[in-house]
């Protein structure tokens, strides 16, 4: 994940190696086929589907990162969609913040 920083310029924040990687003609490829942000009102989260079939949701809250991988398609994820606002604490379910 990159930041700017000021006008034009940019930082690395964070990398995430979560997904597999496989090689091809001898070049190593990430696998992730779609990404989505989650609306403002959630925070900050991000979901990362891929070829493998897995879906990441990467959170960030109190300066810290965490990421929950489950498992989405057995023919791999393509496509991503966050629902409504009103299904915050299914979201926050998976992050363990609703008991």
């Amino acid at each position: 994940m990159w930041k700017e920083v000021k006008q034009n310029e940019w930082d690395r924040v964070k990398e995430f190696d979560i997904h597999k990687s496989s090689s091809k003609f001898g070049i190593n490829i990430l696998i992730v086929n779609c990404v989505a942000w989650s609306p403002w009102e959630y925070g900050l989260l991000l979901l990362a589907g891929s070829s493998d079939g897995q879906i990441s949701l990467i959170a960030h809250a109190q300066d810290r990162w965490d990421v929950i991988q489950f498992a989405g398609h057995k023919g791999g994820v393509t496509c991503l969609s966050w629902g409504p606002y009103s299904v915050q604490k299914k979201v926050a379910s998976l992050l363990g913040q609703v008991h």
